[in-house]
């Protein structure tokens, strides 16, 4: 009989199975996972959205620096003038042609071109943040941005594009770019 006791004892004492405190630090484990994967998670799609963002007002501001870069460099410094201020550039490329870069609008800011005077904008960029493009230069003698007559050396082109993320806030990126002009 005491070996039926003892077969018995022994056997309840080797069952397996999880204790409460085992039961709730696996509980507490797979919580903390969870948590940190799921913030994870978030940051990736936060990023993920701001890329989305981003990547258009990037290439459009890369395409309006190399278009005015390009003007700049088909152009002789004495044909520069700024008629509207620092706001404005015009200039006279080898072609013959005038050349005006400017902003305007008024909800939505943009950067034109127009050729010849010829009232045409061409649309450079849209979500351009409000007067924020500049056009400042060194004239060829080295002299700071004095009033005319002017003969850019060195043209430096600087503007600020905006645009708003899902989540309402707002992302700027800002552009800067500086030329230098053949001297006549």
């Amino acid at each position: 009989m005491s070996n039926h006791h003892g077969g018995l004892s022994g056997s309840v004492r080797n069952a397996s199975g999880f204790s409460l405190i085992e039961m709730v630090i696996t509980i507490l484990i797979v919580g903390i996972v969870a948590g940190t994967s799921a913030v994870a998670m978030g940051n990736s799609f936060k990023a993920y959205m701001t890329a989305q963002v981003i990547a258009p007002l990037s290439g459009s501001g890369r395409l309006v620096m190399e278009r005015i870069r390009k003007e700049l460099r088909n152009t002789m410094c004495s044909t520069i003038s700024r008629p509207n201020g620092d706001r404005t550039l015009q200039l006279t490329d080898t072609n013959g042609r005038i050349v005006l870069f400017h902003q305007a609008g008024t909800t939505t800011n943009a950067i034109y071109m127009t050729f010849n005077n010829d009232n045409v904008n061409w649309l450079l960029a849209s979500n351009v943040q409000a007067d924020s493009l500049r056009f400042t230069w060194t004239q060829c003698d080295g002299a700071g941005d004095p009033t005319p007559p002017l003969k850019p050396g060195l043209v430096t082109v600087s503007f600020t594009m905006r645009a708003s993320m899902p989540d309402g806030t707002s992302i700027t990126l800002p552009f800067r770019t500086s030329v230098y002009v053949r001297s006549t």
